[in-house]
């Protein structure tokens, strides 16, 4: 028999009158996502119902500003950590593969540029002017003279996976290194010849 002091007047409590004391699971679901989480006794601020501080602001109907900036802050804080370590990983992976991978990328150059050059020279690797066939040194050109104005629009990347991508459009040809600096020499005397005169060149 158990008894407690009310208005100074000693009354006894039956076992039926005592409230049992709250047990909590080692794992429940969330109030406000429903998704199941561990519980634990000493969880910081007594997330006893809710898995996360957002379900808790959500469920309780207590959402400040503050709150919220601090919880998005830590989000922020997470990805932050998270992306450094992946970019240690990788760097550390470079850093150990580096000849693997740029023998990995040099053939995939290598295989990007026969396929833009068995287009444009129609299977036979040669330059359109003078048919020098080595194909170290062959290039693309642009037969309008615009390839600094192109190369300016797709912001230097790389011409050959533009040309595969946009499906192999017009206006290219394939040219020694030789031949294209000719070209340029010709077609910067042309140019100034019709701004200045022909007296000048």
């Amino acid at each position: 028999m158990k008894f407690r002091i009310k208005n100074r007047n000693r009354v006894a409590l039956s076992s039926n009158d005592v409230k049992p004391v709250k047990t909590f699971k080692p794992k429940t679901k969330c109030r406000f996502c429903g998704n199941e989480f561990m519980t634990k006794f000493n969880h910081p601020g007594k997330l006893y119902y809710f898995c996360s501080w957002d379900c808790r602001l959500k469920g309780k109907g207590r959402i400040h500003r503050k709150q919220i900036k601090r919880a998005q802050l830590r989000e922020e804080k997470k990805k932050e950590i998270a992306r450094i370590k992946n970019m240690r990983r990788s760097t550390e992976y470079n850093h150990k593969n580096h000849f693997e991978i740029y023998e990995q990328v040099r053939e995939r150059n290598q295989e990007l540029k026969k396929m833009v050059f068995g287009h444009y020279s129609k299977g036979i690797f040669k330059c359109v002017w003078c048919g020098y066939t080595d194909v170290r040194a062959l290039t693309i050109d642009h037969m309008n003279g615009d390839g600094a104005k192109h190369r300016r629009e797709i912001k230097g990347g790389d011409i050959k996976r533009w040309i595969i991508k946009n499906n192999f459009p017009d206006g290219f040809q394939i040219m020694c290194m030789n031949c294209q600096f000719i070209k340029r020499e010709a077609d910067y005397r042309k140019k100034m010849a019709e701004k200045y005169g022909s007296d000048c060149f």
